[in-house]
């Protein structure tokens, strides 16, 4: 019995990482287009400006809650300040244009959770649910803000020879979509699409 339990184990593990490699494979991805000013490593577009360096690239939602990238496209940057000032980064210092020059902007934290939670069951009826599955919401509920929180750019003055990192959400681009333009203080860095 163990070992058929074993078995069952291994099954579903295998299964779920062919399923994460299909959902790879199928993904779109934005790679950054080379320009005089920029550095490319890897998948990865390095600016540096007046002191300021930005690292960035199109990276999909891998984390809880799974459905994030049906509503947002995400970018993760790094802003390392190199000066001996602080430095303010603002949500209004990024936007996104597609290549009909739409633009989307930042959409902050909180935005982000009250989506991500508002798909989650937001009603737990004490009397119908059974106390397991009410935690088990609730487990899922802290998961989710832990997640979006824990891996969220966060705005605000970056110190001297400091850096922050994390993701940044844009609203949903449109999947006919084959270049995005990113945007940091009138700098733009064009991502093409790759299949």
């Amino acid at each position: 019995m163990n070992n058929y339990k074993t078995n069952c184990r291994q099954f579903y593990y295998c299964l779920s990482l062919l399923f994460i490699l299909f959902l790879t494979g199928c993904s779109t991805r934005f790679l950054p287009i080379q320009s005089p000013d920029l550095i490319i490593a890897d998948d990865l577009a390095i600016y540096k400006s007046e002191g300021i360096t930005l690292t960035v690239t199109e990276q999909m939602w891998i984390k809880d809650p799974q459905f994030l990238s049906d509503h947002y496209t995400t970018f993760w940057i790094k802003v390392q300040n190199n000066t001996s000032q602080p430095y303010k980064v603002r949500p209004s210092s990024f936007a996104l244009l597609d290549e009909d020059r739409n633009q989307m902007d930042v959409q902050d934290q909180e935005q982000v959770l009250d989506l991500m939670l508002q798909n989650e069951t937001l009603y737990i009826d004490r009397f119908l649910m059974s106390t397991q599955s009410q935690q088990e919401i609730l487990q899922k509920r802290q998961l989710i803000q832990k997640n979006i929180m824990l891996d969220s750019f966060s705005f605000g003055d970056i110190l001297p020879h400091a850096s922050k990192q994390g993701i940044i959400f844009f609203p949903k681009v449109k999947g006919n979509i084959n270049q995005l333009v990113f945007v940091f203080n009138n700098k733009e860095i064009t991502f093409q699409r790759i299949k």
